[in-house]
């Protein structure tokens, strides 16, 4: 936060070169930054490129009086919250000063006018202008903070999957006990051979990205199991031991656990260890 970005510009707009020093000499004390336009068309040229904290527009002027101009800045969006002063030697009496107001005016000043009471008005809006400012920075500061917290909280997050990521490959890769590791739509990323092999009829490696229910041996417990993974995800408490049947009176012991990434659980490794095969008789 610099000290000229809290400098406010004050756009000083009449056709006669002598008003506008004029108009400079009373405002000067207040060391602000002091614009000059000569016509209507030069005001709206330095608000295209400037920001003010007021305006002191003359009314009578050729070409485009104030009240054209004070219309046209009060359409732009930019520009349509910038405060008008208007200041007129001719246009004195009450219904022009109403149309003042009308057209986006907050004061008028007939001339002659006080150049304390024109310095008060200017200062008054200044003050204003450099609230919102710092406001207005602030805010920027604190959004700023805000996007490199969030930054490196996916920078941690994503070194954190990928280090989970590597540990579960070599988990998965290595057990002798089956297990898959499925997301939150329970459909398997990663399965084993052992695993895989618990299905009556599988082949080696089982096809990824499939549903679980369409992984796991067809049993009685079967759509049962995919809940219990669901549960997890719920609660990210994990589930150990559950005795599961498959058909052909096959039973297993299924333990199911949370993998959590920045406290949310991201996916979950499910265990599967036959318990018993009974098979028929001869």
């Amino acid at each position: 936060m610099t000290p000229r970005s809290l400098v406010p510009s004050i756009l000083l707009v009449d056709d006669h070169p002598s008003n506008l020093l004029a108009l400079e000499a009373v405002l000067e004390p207040l060391g602000m930054h002091l614009v000059r336009a000569s016509s209507g068309k030069e005001a709206l040229t330095h608000l295209l490129r400037e920001e003010f904290a007021a305006i002191v527009l003359d009314v009578q002027m050729p070409d485009m009086d104030g009240f054209e101009v004070a219309a046209l800045i009060r359409r732009r969006e930019r520009t349509k919250e910038v405060p008008i002063i208007f200041i007129s030697a001719i246009h004195r009496d009450d219904s022009y000063q109403a149309k003042g107001y009308a057209h986006g005016a907050l004061d008028y000043l007939p001339k002659p006018f006080s150049p304390d009471v024109l310095r008060a008005k200017v200062s008054a809006l200044a003050d204003l202008w450099r609230r919102g400012e710092v406001n207005r920075m602030r805010e920027a500061m604190q959004f700023e903070r805000e996007r490199v917290e969030l930054v490196a909280r996916e920078r941690r997050a994503q070194t954190e999957a990928t280090r989970s990521a590597s540990v579960l490959d070599v988990v998965v890769g290595r057990s002798p006990i089956g297990i898959a590791v499925v997301d939150a739509d329970l459909r398997c990323e990663r399965i084993n051979v052992p695993f895989a092999a618990a299905r009556s009829g599988a082949p080696a490696e089982a096809p990824l990205g499939l549903p679980l229910a369409e992984i796991l041996p067809e049993g009685a417990d079967t759509v049962l199991l995919a809940e219990r993974v669901r549960q997890v995800f719920a609660t990210g408490e994990p589930l150990l031991n559950v005795e599961v049947g498959w058909q052909a009176d096959r039973r297993a012991l299924a333990s199911c656990y949370p993998v959590c990434v920045e406290g949310r659980v991201e996916r979950v490794a499910l265990m599967v260890v036959e318990a018993t095969r009974e098979r028929a008789e001869d």
